[in-house]
């Protein structure tokens, strides 16, 4: 009993030391229980939250085959947008945006958030496509770039397009970390075991972003 007070009196100091520069009256402590990728993720499935904003680890390897990843334990499973904090990258910051496209339906949803963001906070905005290895095709790219712009609408007079070839984590990573601030990333959803195999573009550019994704 006495070492669960030490711990709820030691978890109550690191929460008053983390929230001490927000206003008293914007903040709710929560407290649940359970396996936190588990419990997080229930909880950023439902009404909770607008956003769920959290930091991360960035474990790879046998550290995540180990300790697994409670952020992209969210990712996987919240309904809401997540955004994740690299413990030893960049801070926050919101001057140029980077938002990677592929094409798909799922991922316009990104450039429809980031042009949302990148109006609501003035920042430079930048529409990645990375080609893959060994694909060629600048008609596809040209269609892909025409509906990147009519998404973006009157917004994207002040928009860059930039075309890579090759991995697209590998190439998402290079820009954002060349001069980019944020990754906005759209996150398709699959199986748990086949991103635990195969991996996802999403969750490995979670996983090594030293930018905030």
């Amino acid at each position: 009993a006495h070492q669960m007070e030490e711990f709820k009196a030691w978890r109550q100091e690191r929460i008053n030391r983390a929230t001490r520069r927000l206003p008293p009256k914007s903040v709710r402590v929560r407290t649940i229980q359970g396996w936190p990728p588990r419990a997080l993720a229930d909880l950023a499935a439902g009404p909770a939250a607008d956003l769920v904003l959290m930091g991360t680890h960035g474990y790879a390897g046998l550290n995540r085959a180990f300790f697994g990843s409670v952020a992209e334990a969210v990712v996987r499973r919240a309904r809401v947008p997540v955004l994740t904090v690299h413990g030893d990258g960049k801070q926050l910051s919101l001057g140029k945006i980077l938002v990677p496209f592929n094409g798909q339906a799922y991922a316009e949803k990104a450039v429809l958030c980031a042009r949302a963001w990148a109006k609501r906070f003035r920042s430079r905005l930048t529409v990645l496509y990375v080609e893959p290895d060994g694909l060629r095709e600048p008609k596809l790219t040209a269609a892909i770039e025409s509906r990147v712009r009519k998404l973006l609408g009157p917004d994207a007079r002040g928009a860059s397009f930039k075309v890579r070839r090759g991995n697209a984590p590998h190439e998402i990573l290079t820009e954002a970390e060349r001069s980019h601030d944020l990754i906005v990333l759209a996150a398709h959803r699959r199986s748990f075991w086949s991103d635990f195999v195969l991996g996802s573009t999403a969750e490995r550019v979670l996983r090594h972003s030293t930018v905030p994704v």
